[in-house]
């Protein structure tokens, strides 16, 4: 009698990112066509970008999920592990768990809206900033892709700010213009004073004071960015501001992190 699939310790950390890139649906082509090459072109990504995703799965997953396999009419290829097949199965229970969840939910208007802050409240990171936002535009540079957000706000246009990805991130997480996504930073990676200005590594945006502030270099501050929507950053100098007051907000292209809610 076949062993039960008995999960690892980590298996959990390599599902709770399956809906948000391709890591799943590339294992399982490889275990369809036998060849991570083969399931790269059926995923429309690269081999480099293919290869890094199931290393990564591998050590999300904390066990094998990739083996060899010597002979048959191909003269071998890639196959999966039993703990590679119990995580497809566990996948699509998943999967099928949470379409029915969505199925049960009728939500419109303002209470579709808040999806959106629901599904960033489930990560847990040391990030202070989540910010919903969509994407603008993809500016391919060299080996790696500048993604042009445009955060969600009640007036049209949104802020923009920019996150830089690699080729093979874009690749993976299918960014697309108009798909909604979040972006998150660090409060360290963002500093706040009067006279920033963009450039080709930083955004800067405007911002408002919450409240009165009287601030030393290095300190921490909140500042409103959109009616909805505020953000945490460092001061870059000795700062008295008084409630509303404008702030220009510098945030680094490469301190922005693109995340899909699952």
């Amino acid at each position: 009698m076949p062993k039960k699939f008995q999960p690892a310790a980590h298996i959990d950390q390599a599902l709770s990112h399956h809906h948000t890139d391709k890591r799943i649906a590339l294992l399982r082509l490889v275990h369809q066509t036998g060849s991570i090459s083969q399931a790269a072109r059926a995923a429309g990504v690269s081999y480099k970008a293919a290869w890094q995703a199931l290393e990564t799965l591998t050590g999300l997953a904390g066990v094998p999920l990739l083996e060899k396999l010597v002979g048959g009419a191909g003269g071998g290829g890639t196959g999966l592990t039993p703990a590679a097949q119990g995580l497809l199965k566990a996948a699509q229970a998943l999967e099928q768990a949470r379409l029915q969840a969505l199925e049960s939910l009728s939500l419109g208007g303002e209470e579709a809206a808040s999806l959106a802050g629901v599904q960033g409240s489930s990560l847990r990171t040391s990030m202070r900033n989540h910010w919903p936002a969509t994407i603008d535009q993809l500016q391919p540079q060299g080996t790696q892709v500048h993604v042009v957000l445009k955060l969600a706000a009640v007036t049209d246009p949104g802020p923009l700010i920019t996150s830089r990805v690699t080729r093979e991130s874009a690749q993976l997480l299918g960014l697309r213009p108009g798909l909604q996504v979040l972006a998150l930073s660090k409060a360290t990676a963002i500093t706040i004073g009067l006279h920033h200005r963009a450039s080709s590594k930083a955004s800067v945006i405007m911002g408002t004071t919450l409240k009165a502030h009287k601030v030393s270099a290095g300190n921490e501050l909140t500042v409103r960015i959109t009616p909805t929507t505020v953000l945490v950053g460092i001061a870059s100098q000795d700062l008295t501001l008084r409630a509303d007051a404008q702030v220009k907000v510098r945030i680094a292209h490469s301190a922005v992190v693109i995340a899909l809610a699952a």
